[in-house]
């Protein structure tokens, strides 16, 4: 309903803010708790990554951009160790580091999303555009598709909308099949 946009924005912005609040946990439980909240706010924009791909990419590329963005997902789990074995092992930083490196990598995507990204959700565009024609023409006739669905209808739908696809995707049931078995 209000596009991909803000979603990417306050979510980086609040996973900037949890991992440097890890970076500075006075204790264990605190870091638990701090780590989940942002792994839990940091999964709003890998999960809108593809759609986003979606929508600015052709046939073609989509192609070259999803295994591209795919590939990401292979390449993080190697090299974090890596990168975060060796801020640890180097005495004059210790583990904070790693959560302070995360902390700086956020704030560099929460500075280029917000200054460089626009909008690139259809619905949350056309919803701009009958507003932007309301305005400028005075004729209230203008109205998107999705001004029209409530929040509740909203949600419900998004709700649905996995299970669905489960149900019916057989690219996804394979996929669960795969991330499932041992």
């Amino acid at each position: 309903m209000y596009g991909r946009l803000p979603v990417y924005v306050g979510t980086i912005f609040l996973a900037t803010i949890f991992e440097i609040a890890c970076a500075v946990a006075p204790n264990a439980p605190a870091l638990l708790v701090l780590r989940f909240i942002a792994g839990l706010v940091s999964s709003a924009p890998l999960s809108n990554a593809g759609g986003t791909l979606n929508d600015i990419g052709t046939n073609v590329s989509r192609t070259l951009m999803f295994s591209l963005f795919s590939s990401c997902g292979f390449i993080g789990p190697v090299l974090a160790p890596l990168i975060g074995g060796y801020i640890v092992e180097n005495e004059q930083y210790g583990w904070r580091w790693c959560y302070w490196v995360t902390a700086i990598w956020n704030a560099l995507a929460f500075i280029l999303v917000t200054c460089f990204m626009p909008e690139t959700l259809g619905s949350a565009l056309l919803k701009f555009k009958a507003q932007k024609l309301r305005k400028t023409t005075g004729k209230s006739g203008w109205r998107a598709k999705v001004e029209d669905e409530s929040l509740k209808e909203a949600t419900v739908g998004a709700l649905k909308r996995p299970f669905k696809m489960l149900a019916v995707e057989p690219v996804v049931q394979f996929f669960v099949l795969y991330l499932t078995s041992e």
